[in-house]
This record gives structure tokens, C-alpha cells and sequence, in this order.
């Protein structure tokens, strides 16, 4: 093998770039307890914030459609509420079949038993594969369709 500039300064390059992510590594290796409270904290204080602002603006919302349509807030925002509530649980519903429907099929062509598919529809229905079932999710594993994350292969639904 023939040693080159360009190969010297490749190798330079990637020893660099490794050399510098080894701090990184390292501290996240050595981070305690504490600091990993503190970053589930943050998380935690950040979907706090995030769900107090998409109150806030339901709030509004609730309240400019109330005036446009010369009803009481209170109506409108229980409207509101039950109508969502009612859209989401057609959601779920949609979703855990069209999981249902891809466990089946997988069972049937011999790539999960049957054991293993009432196990991931157990898991997706107490939301611990991301999905919606047991607590609100951003959908599960991998990228979503063009259209949503309805019908994707790896959406925990």
C-alpha cells in the first residue's frame, strides 16, 4: 500500500474529528444521576410549556369563535373539547386497527407468532411504542408516509 498526502491528511482529518468527540463521549458517560434529572426536568418543564401555550391559544380560539358566532365562551370551548375528544378517539380507533391489521398479516405470512403480535398490540395500546393508546404520542418508530403517519409501516399504529 502507497502512502500519499492525501491519504495522510485524510486519516489526519478522522483522527481529528475522533480525538474531538471523545470529550463528548466521555462526559456523557461520566454524566450523574443529577444531571440526568435535570435534563428530564427540562423535558418535562418544556411540555409543561408547550401544553400551557396550546391551552392559551384554545383558550382563544374558544373565545373569538364564541364572538363570531354570538354564543357563550362556556358552550364553545365544551364544543370544542367534545369534538376533539370525539375526533381523537376515532383517530386511536383507525390506528390500532390498522396496526391490528399488519400484526395479523404478519402473523399469517410467518414473521411474528401470535404471541409476539398480542404483545406489540398490548405495548401499542399502553403507548409504550410511541404511538397513541395509553398517553398521547408523536406516532412511533421511523419515518412517517407522505400523508401523515397514517398507515406507515413503523408508526406504532
Amino acid at each position: 500500500m502507497r502512502i500519499t498526502k492525501k491519504s495522510v491528511a485524510a486519516l489526519g482529518v478522522a483522527g481529528a474529528i475522533a480525538f474531538a468527540a471523545v470529550p463528548a463521549v466521555a462526559q456523557e458517560a461520566t454524566q450523574t444521576p443529577t444531571e440526568e434529572s435535570a435534563t428530564q426536568e427540562s423535558a418535562t418543564d418544556q411540555a409543561t410549556a408547550r401544553d400551557e401555550r396550546m391551552a392559551e391559544h384554545q383558550a382563544a380560539f374558544a373565545e373569538a369563535l364564541a364572538a363570531e358566532l354570538n354564543l357563550p365562551v362556556d358552550q364553545v370551548t365544551e364544543a370544542v373539547a367534545n369534538v376533539g375528544e370525539q375526533l381523537r378517539a376515532e383517530h386511536d380507533a383507525q390506528r390500532q386497527a390498522a396496526l391490528q391489521e399488519r400484526l395479523d398479516e404478519a402473523v399469517a405470512s410467518g414473521d411474528l407468532t401470535q404471541e409476539q403480535a398480542d404483545a406489540m398490540a398490548a405495548a401499542a395500546e399502553a403507548g409504550v411504542l410511541g404511538g397513541r393508546g395509553g398517553h398521547r404520542g408523536m406516532g412511533g418508530f421511523g419515518p412517517p408516509t407522505a400523508g401523515g403517519d397514517e398507515a406507515s409501516p413503523n408508526s406504532g399504529a
